[in-house]
């Protein structure tokens, strides 16, 4: 397992002053946001980006602020007593209210947004009595009322979201719970509550959790003055460790962006941020580019290929089930097209078809020529082989490489994955996954660009980055929605 230690500090308060600190946030500027309590009212601080500090807000002394969370230029602040503020982008308090639930204030100790709706952790319970809970204040009521979610848990605090599953650390317990979720956002009943990591005797209450985009699980443990960095299964990959006498470290943020976190800690040296580099392969060394959608466009090519194949065999195909066939494997779309066929076709039969259509297709191919690939893409790989980033196509066509030096775009790749050395079409991750091994890159240290839903499940499937262009977008499991291919630098700046 790998160590790692903090490498900048930033010395907020000192010892006498009795300061600590809780919640924390990005936001969208890099500007680092933290709650302490001890020196006068409570606080959010800003840090700007990194050495300057300013008072963010004040806030109640009636509360121990302990979540925050910025959402589209606002911030949401939870505490211990109940109460909930919303903050402008210039710290002025919007509104402040109790979050009440059948007449007990809740003890909000950490909060996320999952849509419009703020997901809360109710902190109370132990042992003897789980009386902890998840609530949701939604958007559509401007979250006045709190709807219980899950209650019968342990002194919940962290909460994270990622790929429809829920991360709950307890604190008491110190286990970490995922909760699988439908495409509805409620709780599937095959899978339900699942502890995946259990910190009981191995160095303290668990408590603030973050969650990067490509999966990886930050895990505050408070008394034992650490970060402990999970896979989504709760295999413990590295510990981060924390510099100083008698350290607590309750929360931490992540800026993926440029590729670095930050730990609040405070202890008998007083109240510190800590710098640390981002694990686990946020700062992304190759790109893998799906072909048809993505570099270029053979969809009309596809369709009078198929139609040909269909006309002739009476069968109906129109260009809503063409879309069907995108980022699918020649064999899983002729097993589309024949779902409307009125007799069944037998193995050999379906060979013949699939090698017809392919034969049309090919000649249809002849006609591309470079003004084919999409605007931008040529730069783009340019930019990102300058920057030292490897390049990879993979692409389910068999036709791959044909397309490519069509488009005189043959040599510019460092890896070719194709459907000729795959057994598994999309959503299988097994094209990109051959890519990466080609590249000697790990899967996630690698992000792929689709235009496929399919293409999205398939990178996810297999641990990597998944950045969305055209009718991909509409995934939930994007991690990026790109409008413009030249976007995907922004991932590698």
């Amino acid at each position: 397992m790998n160590l790692i230690s903090a490498k900048e500090y930033l010395h907020l308060y000192d010892s006498e002053k009795h300061v600590s600190g809780e919640g924390t946030c990005f936001d969208g500027k890099g500007n680092f946001y933290c709650c302490v309590m001890g020196d006068g009212f409570p606080k959010i601080l800003k840090i700007d980006p990194w050495k300057n500090v300013s008072v963010f807000c004040e806030l109640s002394t009636d509360d121990i602020p302990c979540g925050l969370i910025e959402h589209q230029g606002r911030f949401c602040c939870c505490g211990l007593n109940g109460i909930l503020y919303v903050i402008d982008e210039e710290g002025t308090i919007l509104f402040k209210k109790e979050s009440l639930y059948q007449n007990r204030k809740l003890k909000m100790n950490d909060l996320i947004f999952i849509e419009d709706d703020i997901y809360l952790t109710d902190f109370r319970g132990d042992f003897l009595h789980p009386d902890g809970g998840i609530f949701i204040l939604k958007a559509e009521d401007n979250y006045e009322k709190p709807h219980l979610f899950l209650d019968g848990l342990c002194s919940p605090n962290g909460i994270a979201f990622h790929e429809n599953d829920l991360f709950i650390s307890e604190t008491t317990r110190a286990d970490l719970l995922r909760i699988s979720l439908d495409e509805d956002l409620q709780i599937k009943e095959e899978f339900g509550i699942m502890p995946i990591y259990s910190n009981v005797g191995k160095g303290g209450a668990l408590d603030s959790i973050k969650m990067s985009k490509n999966g990886f699980l930050y895990q505050a443990v408070m008394a034992a003055g650490k970060v402990i960095i999970l896979d989504r299964e709760g295999l413990e990959l590295a510990e981060i460790h924390v510099e100083g006498k008698n350290r607590m470290t309750p929360n931490l943020a992540l800026n993926e962006k440029e590729g670095y976190g930050l730990i609040l800690a405070f202890g008998t040296d007083g109240l510190d941020l800590m710098k640390f580099e981002i694990e686990g392969g946020f700062k992304m060394k190759a790109a893998i580019f799906d072909l048809d959608g993505v570099i270029l466009s053979t969809d009309d090519l596809h369709y009078e290929a198929w139609k040909k194949i269909a006309d002739q065999e009476g069968i109906y195909f129109d260009r809503e089930i063409n879309n069907r066939l995108r980022g699918v494997s020649r064999m899983a779309s002729l097993e589309i097209i024949l779902e409307n066929a009125d007799r069944e076709y037998s193995l050999e039969e379906k060979e013949k078809l699939a090698e017809e259509k392919n034969g049309y297709y090919r000649e249809l191919l002849k006609t591309i020529t470079p003004d084919a690939v999409f605007d931008g893409v040529r730069e783009t790989i340019d930019a990102l082989k300058k920057k030292g980033i490897r390049v990879a196509i993979g692409s389910s066509s068999k036709n791959t490489k044909f397309i490519l030096k069509q488009i005189g775009m043959l040599e510019e790749f460092d890896a070719i994955s194709d459907g000729n050395n795959i057994t598994h079409s999309k959503p299988d991750p097994e094209v990109f996954l051959k890519a990466a091994e080609m590249l000697d890159i790990e899967p996630e240290d690698c992000v792929v660009i689709e235009d496929a839903i399919a293409g999205i499940e398939a990178a996810k499937a297999g641990k990597m980055r998944a950045a969305a262009v055209g009718d991909a977008r509409k995934s939930k499991l994007a991690d990026d929605c790109l409008d413009d291919i030249r976007d995907l630098l922004n991932l590698f700046d």
